[in-house]
């Protein structure tokens, strides 16, 4: 049997049909903080999480301390409000970019696009 390459497309309409919610079983862990290294990313993470504002407010600071801030946010620590069922936006179905689309996972996904031709 010859297995047919799934597009990302074919996801997206099985998780709108089962109606996928991955909040309930993901976590923000050491690896998003190894990963996550583009300053526009970290900074729009950092607006959804303690808002606009406190985004603002640290636009200019280093991603290591706008991720301490992500991190006290979602544990609700350092007098922080805790943030309960926050997912990245490209955890979500349809997948959402941060920015511009110009950040490696974008890059990424559109690389391997044609890979995955439409069934």
């Amino acid at each position: 049997m010859v297995r047919q390459p799934v597009a990302l497309r074919d996801v997206e309409d099985g998780e709108a049909h089962l109606k996928v919610d991955a909040r309930p079983h993901w976590q923000l862990d050491d690896t998003f903080y190894e990963l996550a290294h583009e300053r526009a990313i970290v900074n729009a993470v950092l607006a959804e999480v303690a808002g606009k504002s406190v985004a603002d407010a640290n636009v200019a600071e280093k991603t290591k301390t706008q991720k301490q801030i992500i991190r006290d946010c979602l544990a609700g620590t350092n007098g922080r409000a805790k943030v309960e069922g926050w997912l990245p936006r490209f955890m979500e179905f349809p997948f959402r970019l941060y920015g511009d689309g110009t950040c490696t996972i974008a890059e990424a996904a559109n690389a391997v696009a044609d890979l995955f031709p439409a069934a």
